[in-house]
């Protein structure tokens, strides 16, 4: 399976691409982008918008802000970041929980300015995954969310990811829980390649994920032998 857009109009770099790096708290969203995955598959250069950075900027520089009024604050700057560069045309990745419909009206907005749109989801297996996840990050000196507020994203982002799959020009879908193969990456879930139908690779592994795809129109589910190997695709009924 290819891991870039394979066509001369996914290559062009005068088409640009908005990035969504979405997926629950704790999944590892920020790492992929720090790794330059998305340069690797794209050969297109990419500015970053990470809003927990530009919150974790704004408490530094004024302490005695609250963490809500810095978050609030954030979003702000977020929105006037990407709506300069959309009025440029210049391509942007942004990372996203994707628990809201916040992104729904601007994922059809910027298509229709001539933008493609790229989904890249890294999820993992539980919201306790994710609380796992978090404490190693605060141990580190990261960041916190209150549980409640990771267990209830959880969630609504998992709801969420049909729609945006089934809507991005191209797409890659993670489970980044414990790496299974030698390699030490997360395993690709799902694909979709510029043009093509969005194919579900690994059924078995994450039964949230493959049940919420299974609502976009045209999926593909490759099939697997008894010890997980693919071996053809089937398009569910």
């Amino acid at each position: 399976m290819s891991l870039k857009p394979t066509t001369d109009e996914g290559l062009n770099l005068d088409t640009p691409w908005m990035w969504l790096i979405a997926g629950p708290n704790g999944s590892g969203k920020s790492t992929i982008v720090e790794d330059g995955f998305i340069e690797r598959i794209s050969n297109q250069g990419v500015r970053k918008i990470n809003p927990d950075l530009i919150t974790r900027d704004l408490l530094t520089r004024d302490p005695s802000m609250s963490q809500r009024e810095a978050n609030l604050e954030a979003m702000r700057e977020v929105d006037g970041i990407v709506d300069q560069l959309v009025s440029l045309g210049e391509s942007f990745a942004i990372e996203t929980v994707l628990s809201t419909d916040k992104y729904k009206p601007r994922v059809e907005k910027w298509q229709k300015r001539g933008f493609r749109v790229a989904l890249i989801f890294v999820t993992l297996a539980t919201p306790q995954d994710s609380l796992a996840r978090i404490q190693i990050r605060v141990a580190q000196g990261g960041h916190d969310v209150p549980a409640d507020k990771v267990i209830a994203r959880w969630d609504r982002s998992l709801k969420n990811l049909a729609w945006f799959a089934s809507r991005a020009d191209f797409a890659m879908v993670f489970d980044n829980t414990v790496p299974g193969n030698v390699e030490d990456e997360p395993v690709v879930l799902a694909s979709k390649e510029i043009g093509g139908p969005l194919i579900l690779h690994h059924p078995h592994l994450h039964p949230r994920v493959r049940d919420e795809l299974r609502a976009v129109p045209g999926i593909v589910e490759e099939v697997e032998e008894a010890n997980g190997s693919s071996f053809g695709n089937v398009s569910p009924g």
